[in-house]
């Protein structure tokens, strides 16, 4: 599993959960993994709170990448009570998230 460096906190004032993934450019499937074990770790132990998520600049390397992320997303999504995502714009990236809306 790459090291990747941490995206999320816990943010106990505003009792949410933020993610910040600005720049992140994932090529590959165990980088978005790694990721995901992140939030995981950090909703299971701040269980049904909002995440807010900045998706600036962000890429996917392939549509292969951008379908692991979004299956990750999907169960990641049932340990938060909602994610607001914010500044995604790439349209492969905006085309997944209204997949994922559909949900």
């Amino acid at each position: 599993m790459p090291k990747v460096a941490s995206i999320a906190r816990y943010d106990a004032a505003e009792d949410v959960i933020f993610v910040d993934a600005t720049g992140l450019d994932v090529q590959e499937l165990d980088v978005v993994d790694a990721l995901f074990d992140e939030l995981e770790l950090l909703s299971a132990q701040f269980p049904n709170r909002y995440a807010l998520v900045c998706f600036k600049d962000v890429q996917f390397g392939s549509q292969a990448v951008v379908e692991h992320y979004g299956t990750r997303t999907i169960a990641w999504q049932k340990n938060v009570k909602a994610v607001l995502r914010y500044a995604a714009a790439d349209p492969i990236l905006r085309a997944q998230i209204r997949t994922e809306a559909r949900q």
